[in-house]
């Protein structure tokens, strides 16, 4: 089971136009604000990417008005553990467990998610907060990852998982969100 105290949050390369032609858009940026929504209600790190922003653009607006004080990491590898920026602040949080969220499911996510994976960690993947260009991309992702150990999740799977129990003020606060 995750839980707040090992967890960190990465989103990947939710940008500019690229994250309006991925399929199910609208539902996945929603999905992905109610998900930073939640990690920043119970105070998990968020680990940002942009993939080349001066060509894709920064982070979709609808997001970053949710990541203030978020680090952001500008990169060129599709494999986010290959930036030695990322690296860095993966290994200084300390987190043994890492959710992902963004784009593209096949690419940035796919690498990186193994990546993590293969070094140890404990990876979750938020399937309905990862998109691709083309549905079977991202159903061979998902497919791909879960033959290798990584656990793929919902929002609301996710969030409840690290919530561990109803009646508190964290939990009504993130009811909010995903209802």
């Amino acid at each position: 089971m995750f839980t707040v105290e090992r967890t960190a949050f990465m989103l990947i390369d939710v940008q500019g136009k690229l994250a309006d032609i991925v399929q199910n858009s609208e539902r996945m940026l929603q999905k992905q604000e109610q998900l930073i929504q939640g990690m920043r209600t119970l105070d998990i790190p968020i680990i940002c990417m942009e993939q080349y922003p001066k060509g894709l653009g920064p982070t979709k607006e609808q997001l970053r008005q949710h990541l203030e004080g978020v680090p952001t990491y500008e990169k060129i590898e599709f494999n986010g553990m290959l930036n030695e920026g990322i690296r860095q602040a993966v290994e200084q949080l300390g987190r043994k467990q890492f959710v992902l969220a963004g784009i593209e499911s096949h690419i940035c996510v796919y690498q990186t998610a193994l990546s993590l994976k293969r070094e140890g960690y404990d990876v979750a993947v938020v399937e309905d907060a990862v998109s691709s260009r083309y549905a079977e991309d991202k159903e061979r992702a998902m497919s791909m990852l879960r033959h290798e150990g990584v656990k793929i999740v919902g929002v609301e799977t996710i969030l409840y998982e690290l919530l561990q129990r109803a009646g508190t003020a964290e939990f009504k606060q993130i009811l909010q969100y995903v209802k």
